[in-house]
């Protein structure tokens, strides 16, 4: 299969994570350098400003102003949680106590009475001075009386506080007609009644008082009738309250999250140790920044690159059949036990003797290569590394001729013996040969009319 110049390369985010992870020792490195330079620097700096008597003091004035603020804003919030919480109980006392908020809208009980004040008033036809009409103030201390002494009676006979009545009774005046109604709202009608008949007792009681204190009249109950209705502005107010109940509720846990989230400030610390304390968080930024930073750059060179990152891309992309794979001897680094950890997880086999790799490399050869009697091996490794494989493959190929080619692309010699080859084994370095290394060998076999048998890669 031909190299095609329009292939799509997909990033294998296991392969990019291998990557990174096999380059932790300059992660590592990088991020211990950053995290010492910070750290120390931070540290330097606590302390050169420890020993500045002008910058101590500064710390001490803006350590005091921030405190006294802290001590404020926390007084003012308790202050405003004890305040809601003494709100909060006032309803809860509220909703248990009053008749109001108990009574269903759809049932209830109402009582009411029309009052006529009538007193000595005429007009005086042809009189330009006319005598004062005293209805108006008759009818405004009879209303006044029913809130402040009809209910101060009604609360003792009931036992109900005053706060409450007067949510159930409201009067209603009409000074064109000298007139005046009272009505009681209750849910039980007996109740209603009752509360009514102690205030119409109370007013018929101030008659005589109000006529020497205001002007002679009379007091007459024009209608009293009780009925049973719905009224949903009693629904209103419910709903109302209860709002008001939940908006405190939300409140108050509102102010009581503010009271915990409040920190007191810390009295500057002057002390070696308060130092190191300071630096440790530069530390570990500077440590984290570092290992950023490296992985950063291995994972940009790692797309950018056109090295040769595993054998499935190679086959992918050139569609070239794998012949094996051999382990190059990499030197023992120090903690190579991790490097060994990494092997397993990627799934390496590091394993599998070499002798045993070179056997299925032949055996691979005589599959693909089928009849062939003479082989090339070449590659973009150094000539070192053709010499070995092609030697090994010698010794286990006896009927097949092996010749050994360095670098087709800068090699005149090797391009001279493809055609007297019948075929080509190519020799490829992971993280050394490039792709665009293979696609020019591939193009320049395919041009002398010959067969790429497949790839080793070391």
């Amino acid at each position: 299969m031909e190299y095609n110049d329009t292939y799509e390369q997909e990033i294998d985010l296991k392969d990019l994570m291998f990557v990174v992870l096999r380059k932790w020792r300059p992660i590592l490195v990088v991020a211990i350098i950053l995290a010492v330079l910070a750290g120390g620097y931070k540290i330097g700096q606590k302390l050169s400003q420890q020993s500045d008597p002008e910058f101590l003091k500064d710390a001490e004035e803006s350590y005091q102003k921030e405190l006294s603020m802290y001590e404020m804003n926390k007084a003012s919030t308790e202050r405003e949680i004890e305040n809601l919480m003494l709100d909060l109980e006032n309803q809860d006392e509220y909703m248990a106590n009053s008749v109001l908020m108990n009574i269903s809208p759809y049932d209830v009980s109402i009582s009411t009475a029309d009052f006529f004040v009538k007193t000595n008033y005429e007009i005086m036809p042809n009189m330009v001075y006319q005598n004062i009409n005293y209805a108006d103030s008759l009818i405004k201390s009879y209303a006044a009386a029913v809130i402040k002494q009809g209910l101060d009676k009604v609360s003792d006979a009931e036992n109900l506080d005053v706060k409450y009545l007067e949510e159930l009774v409201a009067v209603d005046i009409d000074y064109n007609n000298d007139m005046f109604s009272v009505k009681v709202k209750h849910s039980d009608p007996k109740k209603a009644e009752a509360i009514m008949d102690s205030i119409m007792s109370t007013l018929k009681g101030l008659r005589g008082k109000l006529s020497s204190a205001i002007a002679t009249h009379t007091l007459s109950v024009m209608n009293e009738t009780s009925s049973v209705t719905v009224d949903l502005a009693i629904s209103d107010i419910q709903k109302s309250k209860k709002e008001y109940v939940s908006t405190l509720e939300t409140s108050l846990q509102t102010k009581q999250d503010e009271l915990k989230e409040m920190t007191e400030p810390k009295k500057p610390a002057v002390s070696k140790l308060s130092a190191v304390k300071s630096g440790i968080k530069y530390i570990i930024l500077g440590g984290v920044l570092g290992a950023f930073m490296v992985v950063f750059v291995v994972c940009v060179a790692f797309l950018m690159s056109d090295k040769i990152a595993s054998a499935k891309e190679l086959k992918n992309r050139f569609g070239i059949k794998t012949l094996g794979i051999l382990i190059s001897g990499n030197k023992k680094k120090v903690f190579g036990f991790v490097d060994g950890w990494l092997d397993k997880l990627e799934g390496v086999d590091v394993t599998t003797p070499e002798t045993v790799r070179y056997e299925v490399i032949a055996a691979n050869i005589r599959n693909y290569a089928k009849d062939a009697k003479s082989l090339l091996v070449t590659g973009t490794v150094d000539k070192e590394a053709l010499d070995t494989v092609a030697g090994k493959l010698k010794d286990l190929l006896p009927g097949v001729q092996i010749s050994c080619g360095e670098d087709m692309r800068v090699t005149a010699y090797t391009l001279e013996q493809i055609s007297k080859h019948e075929g080509v084994v190519l020799v490829e370095k992971k993280g050394a040969s490039s792709y665009t290394g293979v696609s020019q060998e591939l193009e320049t076999i395919k041009n002398v009319g010959k067969e790429t048998v497949g790839y080793i890669l070391i």
